[in-house]
């Protein structure tokens, strides 16, 4: 007996399904061991930076309180906003304890000890010479992971707060050469320049060597979306190196700007797959698996960070304490502390207020301006031609942006001062893809502009645009 059609069709139909399940069961497989793999690292360096010795930390903190350097929790930036020096000096002094404490490794990578604030400081630095106990004035900051310490517990250690400062700055700058450097290579030096001048007018940028906790965790933030532009062109490369993204910039975060991390990593997943094919739907199915793998990575991260700080706290005193904290960070809610924080829990709110406040920094309204002159002449260029959901599809990641202002409005409107600077990211993608797609039908434009020979890759591989990434813009290669 023969087998029918319809039952040979619904054979292969199982098996595919079947195929695509198994596919799908080893991509989570593999992306949970590269986690579990990160993981294992982060532990081991936090491990590491908790040993460097408290003595020398102490000491150059008391230099750094008589100098003035740890003093002022807020001063002006010289851009017209305050520093945010308030989290450096609590930074600063992370995983300092008494000299007699007898805590081991894991413990203090469980409890993350932590001094007090800028006013603090003075005191807890005294208190601790005279304490008897574990811990004496410290206290326990579990629910960051605290990365930066890996950099900065040597640092502090060796040269003091000026000298972390200079180190963090150093790392800020490369971290940000190396993306720019990698778009240039995929897109070319004119969308790449025009990411990082709108980066810099339209931020606090400059003055984040001056806070290094912040800066730090900017620039693990470009060096995770650096890597996603090196190796993302593959479906598993892409949802790996998304998802380490996410786990690294929560272990450096201190709760900073993860929407921009977020976009960026995105951004750069959609940068990599328009070289590879003219598909909308290729396209968004890479910016979608992205998207999701850097959330993945990301809360794996936290939900780790928390079971990690178990052993030391306990389970109920450890999940109090993240479900308070997330009910103050999404709404405001602070009732078991007694607290009053005025914030407008309207998710549009958030928008609002950030949106006034970076308008209000210098040279922003103009910059937002240019570039939205720029992304209305690629739409209307692209309505002409082809590539209009391209653009579109390019411009997505931005939203993320404003999905996080909206869902963590607390955070977003009581930190503005800082959080704002997502937008500036936001917007150096708009502009980029909006530069990007207008020369893919107005090459002539940017025929005339000298191409540096360093932001070309040396592969000879063919853009988008069908250029070469080595050969500059010229009319035959156009």
């Amino acid at each position: 007996m023969t087998e029918s059609p319809r039952h040979a069709q619904g054979g292969a139909s199982n098996q595919g399904i079947g195929a695509a399940t198994l596919r799908v069961a080893s991509l989570v497989g593999r992306v949970i061991l590269a986690l579990g793999g990160f993981l294992a690292l982060s532990l081991v360096a936090l491990g590491l930076s908790l040993s460097v010795p408290d003595t020398p930390i102490v000491e150059h903190l008391k230099q750094g309180v008589a100098s003035g350097a740890l003093v002022d929790p807020y001063p002006v930036n010289g851009l017209g906003g305050p520093m945010d020096r308030y989290t450096e000096c609590i930074g600063a002094g992370m995983g300092v304890l008494p000299q007699n404490t007898d805590l081991g490794v894991f413990q203090k990578v469980s409890m993350i000890p932590r001094l007090g604030s800028c006013a603090e400081l003075p005191q807890h630095l005294q208190a601790l010479e005279s304490s008897t106990d574990n811990v004496g004035p410290s206290s326990s900051y579990f629910r960051y992971w605290a990365g930066f310490l890996v950099i900065s517990r040597a640092t502090m250690a060796a040269w003091g707060i000026e000298g972390t400062r200079i180190v963090a700055g150093f790392f800020l700058l490369a971290g940000l050469a190396t993306f720019v450097t990698l778009l240039g290579r995929k897109w070319g030096v004119i969308p790449a320049f025009a990411f990082l001048g709108v980066t810099v007018l339209s931020s606090d940028l400059l003055s984040l060597p001056f806070q290094f906790t912040h800066a730090l965790a900017q620039a693990s933030l470009y060096f995770a979306a650096s890597l996603v532009l090196f190796r993302g062109r593959s479906v598993v490369s892409v949802a790996l190196t998304s998802s380490l993204a996410g786990a690294f910039f929560v272990f450096m975060d201190l709760l900073t700007t993860p929407g921009s991390a977020w976009a960026l990593t995105v951004f750069a997943a959609a940068v990599v797959a328009s070289t590879q094919r003219v598909d909308a739907l290729f396209l968004l199915g890479r910016g979608f698996l992205s998207a999701f793998s850097w959330i993945f990575g990301y809360a794996f991260m936290w939900v780790m960070r928390w079971l990690v700080a178990m052993p030391y706290h306990g389970v109920r005193a450890t999940l109090d304490n993240v479900v308070q904290t997330a009910k103050f960070r999404l709404g405001g809610d602070v009732s078991p502390s007694g607290m009053v924080v005025e914030i407008d829990p309207n998710p549009v709110a958030s928008l609002r207020v950030l949106a006034s406040y970076w308008l209000g920094q210098p040279v922003v309204a103009l910059v937002v301006g240019i570039s939205l002159l720029v992304g209305v002449a690629a739409l209307v260029a692209l309505f002409v031609g082809k590539g209009r959901s391209t653009l579109l599809l390019l411009w997505a990641p931005v939203l993320l942006v404003f999905v996080w202002y909206a869902v963590l409005r607390n955070h977003s409107q009581v930190h503005a001062f800082f959080t704002y600077r997502a937008q500036a990211t936001a917007l150096a993608i708009f502009l980029a893809s909006s530069i990007f797609m207008l020369h893919s039908v107005m090459p002539r434009l940017t025929q005339s502009l000298v191409h540096l020979p360093w932001l070309h890759g040396s592969s000879g591989r063919k853009t988008r645009l069908g250029q070469s990434e080595k050969a500059p813009l010229t009319k035959e290669s156009c």
